[in-house]
């Protein structure tokens, strides 16, 4: 089982094989990565978990997708730990 992928993180295939995907604000442009948070959120398998630091979509607290399981404030943003459900 391969468990480091290098490469385009929007290019991603098999985000719905993790168990934890965790990010920590990979691309600078809010567009982009709204693009990739989205991705990640539709594919990832139930009972998976993100653990996203400066999320862009701070949307994601009403998704009735995900359970939030912390919110952390940080001095640039929030750090989310959810957990799909």
């Amino acid at each position: 089982m391969q468990k480091i992928w290098y490469g385009d993180a929007l290019n991603y295939l098999q985000y719905n094989e993790a168990d934890i995907i965790y990010y920590y604000r990979p691309i600078g442009t809010q567009e982009k990565q709204k693009e990739l948070e989205n991705k990640i959120e539709n594919e990832i398998k139930k009972g998976g978990i993100i653990i996203a630091s400066y999320k862009e979509d701070k949307e994601i607290a009403n998704n009735k997708k995900f359970k939030v399981i912390a919110e952390e404030p940080w001095t640039h943003g929030l750090t989310y730990i959810l957990q799909k459900k």
